[in-house]
Parts: C-alpha cells; structure tokens; sequence
C-alpha cells in the first residue's frame, strides 16, 4: 500500500491513493493526523484545491473480513507565499527629535518569508530584517514607510505606516500646557471644596439650637448694656423698658400744677392698633377761709383730671 505525492503548492488538485490485495476487495478509511476523514469502497482520496490548513499527516486503512491492514504515514506539506504582513511601531505616535523608534513586520507564509523595508519615493531599500530601528531620529526620517515579505512563492507590500517626527521644542510646549492644565484643575477642585466647607459650616451654625439668641443684658461683645442702649441696639427689648415723663411747674408760692404722663410699653403689633391713654392731672391750692366763730379755716382742693 502507498501513498503519493508529498510536496503540493496551495491552489494545485491532489489526490491521494491507497491500493491493497485482498480477497474480498477491501474496505478503505483514511485519517489526518489520526483523525476520521472519510470512508468508502474507492481507495483515492481528493483535494480539488490544496489550502494551506491541508497541511498534516496522513494514512490509510484498508480492512475486510479477514482483516485490517494500515498503509505508512506521509507527511502533506502545503507550501503558500506569504500573507499580508502587519506593522507595528514602539513607541506609538508622534516621535521626538533625538530619540529612537522600533518596527516590527510579521507574516505568516509557508516557506518563512524574509523582510526588507522601503521608505516611500526611495528605490533604495532602508533596511532588511523583521526589526528595523531608527535611530537618532532627525526631521528628513519624517515619511512613510513600509515592509516587503518574500519566500519562494511569492511577495506581498505591507500597508504603508507613517512615522511623524516632532521638535523637542514641541514637545516641551505640549508638556508644559499639560501640566498648566493638571494645576488649574486642582485649583478648581480645591476652591469647590472650601466653599462646600464654609456652606456646611453656615448650615451647622444655623441649625445649632441657641446660636441666634442674646441675653438681654449683653451685646455681642459681652459688654453689659443700658437699658436705653439696649433698646436702640435691638428693637425687640423695648417691650420691658417703659418711659414717663413728669414735669412740675410753680406759679406761685401755694398753687401747685402737675403733669405726669405714663406711657404704655410697646408691643410687637403695629402702631396703628395699639391704644395709647395720656391722663393729665392738675392739683391747685386755694386760699384758707376762715369761718364766722373763730373755727378752724377749711381749704378746698380742686383737681382737673384730662383724659384723652
């Protein structure tokens, strides 16, 4: 039994065979790689198009009622050009002056495949090999670049990848306007937390049962007060102070006159309906008068009493 052929290209037809003698004719099985693949009475198996995940090792068994009997393994080995290969670059973005940059090319081909690197508009090739570094990097490196994979069955172009250089001053400006940035946020941070603090601080003081309440007797300082003072410093103690106003007058050496009006305290109602008494009350001494019969004098007093 014997199987053929062995070295395939992707794309081509291939067929494997496995003969062997037997009375009766035998029954065929093939497997890849130990596995089932297909079974029947014919002993040629078909690839009407060879892909690279064909790749594997292969046999056969043929069997009947005697017996099985398994073929030799052989190895397919699909060979294929390369794929479209990937770039990447290290570090990513924009590239400082002075400073170096890594790129990498990567397929997957059968053969492997090697590497050259290409700088657009250049026919020349800037580098060989799956790394190429670019050291010292200087404005003219600015441009875009890109990877040629290549094996016995073929070559591909990568995407081309651009490389931006920038001027250290640049680059200083970029870090300086970042970290302005960085500051003024903090800033922002920090006020909004000392006014959220003195907010709280004005809710706790208000809440605070007491806080709004003075003693009668004191000011803010601590200092006792009159009680003239205290009424003109807060309106509301004028309720406890009452004034009066007493005048006496002489006209002569016995009539006596007397004013005196007491005033009703204040009170929290409007002055419109608060009913205010002034009482005038004036006293008079008249002459003596002397009785016929020697007897005691008798004085009258007269008092006028005025109510509005």
């Amino acid at each position: 039994m014997s199987l053929s052929p062995t070295d395939v290209v992707e794309g081509i037809s291939l067929s494997l065979t496995c003969r062997g003698d037997g009375n009766p004719a035998p029954f065929y099985s093939w497997y890849r790689n130990n596995q089932t693949m297909l079974q029947g009475q014919g002993g040629v198996y078909q690839f009407p198009s060879v892909r690279s995940e064909d790749s594997g090792t292969y046999h056969c068994k043929a069997e009947n009622k005697y017996g099985p009997v398994n073929s030799t393994s052989v190895h397919i080995n699909v060979e294929y050009s390369p794929r479209l290969p990937s770039v990447s670059v290290d570090p990513p973005g924009e590239v400082a002056v002075g400073s170096s940059v890594n790129l990498r090319c990567s397929s997957v081909a059968n053969p492997a495949a090697t590497y050259t690197w290409y700088k657009e508009d250049m026919t020349s090739p800037a580098a060989d090999g799956h790394v190429f570094t670019i050291v010292d990097i200087r404005r003219e490196h600015a441009g875009n670049y890109y990877c040629q994979a290549r094996n016995s069955r073929g070559h591909i172009d990568s995407i081309p990848h651009l490389i931006v250089v920038s001027s250290s001053a640049t680059a200083a400006v970029v870090g300086s306007i970042t970290f302005l940035l960085l500051i003024a946020l903090f800033l922002s941070a920090f006020i909004i937390f000392r006014r959220k603090m003195a907010s709280r601080r004005t809710s706790e003081t208000k809440e605070r049962p007491g806080d709004g309440t003075k003693s009668s007797g004191q000011n803010s300082g601590g200092q006792l007060e009159t009680p003239s003072t205290a009424a003109v410093g807060n309106s509301t103690d004028q309720d406890d102070i009452h004034y009066a106003s007493v005048q006496f007058s002489k006209k002569q050496e016995d009539p006596v006159y007397s004013n005196f009006m007491p005033a009703k305290p204040k009170t929290h109602q409007n002055e419109e309906d608060v009913e205010v008494e002034y009482s005038m009350v004036m006293i008079k001494n008249t002459p003596c008068l002397r009785r016929p019969g020697g007897s005691e004098d008798s004085c009258a007093l007269y008092s006028t009493v005025n109510k509005l």
